[in-house]
């Protein structure tokens, strides 16, 4: 599975506001250790003035319940930065997994159907994620270090 989620400003971002939020991606990426990829953010508008961005999920490391639960959790990190971001700079986000609306972050935060999808996003998966739970992620990472 090669899915990515996709992160959509819903509005033109100022420079300024572009700038910084750049800045916090990069500060959000060298805090936490992602299991693919890190949070990317387009360096340039689109011709309507929005910003974007895509992170790859899965690592298809041939383990899919790992990969799978590891993948949610990241989204949940990008989920959280989002909605910071958002608190910060007044930039809201629609959201996106494999060309499918996956739900919005407006400046209360993440809407009911995101957070819906959040929720259950784990159940539309086979596989016995309650083991991982108990786990800390960092020995996940570590347990996988080529992926």
């Amino acid at each position: 599975m090669g899915a990515s989620i996709g992160y959509f400003s819903v509005e033109p971002v100022a420079e300024q506001k572009h700038r910084e939020l750049l800045s916090l991606a990069s500060k959000a990426n060298e805090a936490y250790h992602w299991w693919c990829e890190s949070i990317c953010i387009s360096e340039t508008p689109d011709e309507t003035g929005s910003v974007f961005g895509f992170t790859k999920l899965f690592c298809l490391i041939g383990d899919e319940v790992t990969d799978t639960y590891m993948a949610f959790l990241d989204i949940c990190e990008i989920v959280r930065f989002l909605t910071t971001a958002s608190e910060r700079l007044g930039v809201e986000w629609r959201l996106e997994i494999a060309g499918s609306h996956f739900g919005k972050i407006t400046r209360s935060g993440p809407d009911d159907e995101l957070q819906a999808k959040l929720a259950s996003f784990l159940e539309e998966f086979p596989g016995d994620f309650e083991s991982l739970r108990s786990r800390p992620r960092a020995e996940i990472l570590a347990e996988w270090p080529d992926r």
